[in-house]
């Protein structure tokens, strides 16, 4: 397993200079290259634009092309990976548009590339070439600590995540904590004359709105998912639909907050970095409509119903916590090959829903942990609201 270290740079402001005029010069080398593929294609031409070919073009003419007004050539100023970072990065654009073009490509339809503006565009250039080594570490093999048994993880926006074993996670919900604030500064954004000083630094400000709202959300999501990785040897978590919740235009916004994806890549290179193994359940195994005493599933269950009432044995339980307990049941079953990271269970007899599951609803302000019960399985829980 490879784990990637994110830094931040604080750069001086030469560097910063420095830096700045590398990213301009990727821009330019985009920028010309596209005009090249543009010019070409309006005279019913077939032009090369391969990463190679690009590349072998700009070396050719860029003493031609990267002139001052004053007849300097000033293309030695920046390193020549900038350059040739701006022509990948249009390389791989045109490729995918093409390939989208023909239906080859899979996803949303991509467009043909555009040309990149100062004021517009994040200075930025990648490395296209060097060489890259791994330092292997002590072969011996390292003794995982001890950790605790199974658990199922219902994940939703009143509380971020429910545990089989009656712990709550509570749901943070850091945009709208914030909401209000950025708000204010797109309103004021929307104000400002395009392209002045002004426009610049209330742009400057949403972005560092939404930074702190990003940073918020990451830092509850590592705190919740290195727990879970650290506490349990067995966790089992639903195969959910985001895209599919997202689409609900009642729950979108939350949804998007909670960053469901999110919670469940760090769980899987986190179990697979602390030994744990993480099951993923099928997303339309009915958890929340199941009964986890009897097995009896319900014909419907709205989303107003916050306890599970269970017609056949009387069972009365918080509704997420019902669902979690299910999801532990359902990952221990025997697995099946699993295309994605960690595995797949086999659904239960009592078959599958015929909708994308929905089970989230918006709800007031959380952020910490708590425990429903002493015993989950039998007692009558609510979830209290404050």
């Amino acid at each position: 397993m490879l784990e990637a270290v994110k830094v931040a740079l604080d750069p001086s402001p030469a560097q910063e200079r420095l830096l700045l005029s590398h990213a301009g010069a990727a821009r330019f080398a985009f920028n010309a290259g596209l005009a090249r593929v543009k010019e070409a294609l309006d005279a019913g031409a077939k032009p090369e634009w391969s990463f190679y070919s690009l590349r072998k073009w700009w070396n050719a003419n860029k003493d031609a092309l990267a002139v001052s007004d004053d007849g300097v050539i000033w293309w030695g100023e920046n390193s020549k990976e900038a350059y040739s970072s701006g022509l990948e990065a249009l390389a791989k654009g045109l490729s995918n548009w093409a390939k989208s073009r023909k239906g080859v490509r899979k996803g949303r339809r991509v467009g043909f590339p555009r040309f990149k503006s100062k004021d517009r565009t994040v200075p930025r250039f990648a490395h296209t070439t060097g060489t890259f080594g791994l330092i292997h570490g002590d072969p011996k093999a390292l003794r995982l600590p001890t950790r605790g048994g199974a658990v199922g993880v219902d994940l939703g926006i009143k509380t971020l995540a429910t545990l089989s074993d009656g712990t709550v996670i509570e749901n943070p919900r850091c945009l709208a904590a914030s909401e209000r604030r950025l708000k204010q500064a797109q309103k004021a954004l929307s104000r400002k004359t395009m392209g002045s000083k002004r426009r610049a630094k209330a742009r400057a400000k949403v972005a560092r709105i939404n930074a702190r709202v990003a940073n918020q959300r990451l830092d509850a999501m590592h705190k919740a998912t290195t727990w879970l990785a650290g506490t349990y040897s067995e966790i089992s978590i639903e195969d959910l639909n985001v895209a599919g919740m997202a689409r609900n235009h009642h729950l979108a916004k939350a949804v998007s907050d909670a960053a469901f994806a999110e919670f469940r890549r760090q769980l899987e290179y986190k179990t697979a970095k602390t030994g744990a193994r993480l099951h993923v359940v099928d997303r339309w195994y009915p958890s929340s409509k199941t009964c986890s005493k009897c097995g009896r599933v319900k014909a419907k269950l709205s989303l107003n119903e916050r306890t599970y009432r269970c017609d056949g044995c009387g069972l009365v339980m918080d509704r997420d916590l019902n669902a979690a307990i299910n999801i532990n049941v359902a990952g221990s079953a025997p697995e099946t090959v699993n295309a994605h990271r960690g595995t797949r269970s086999r659904s239960n007899q009592h078959g599958c829903a015929t909708q994308v599951p929905t089970k989230c609803e918006p709800s007031r302000r959380g952020g910490k942990t708590r425990r429903l019960g002493a015993d989950g399985r039998k007692d009558a829980l609510q979830t209290a609201t404050k």
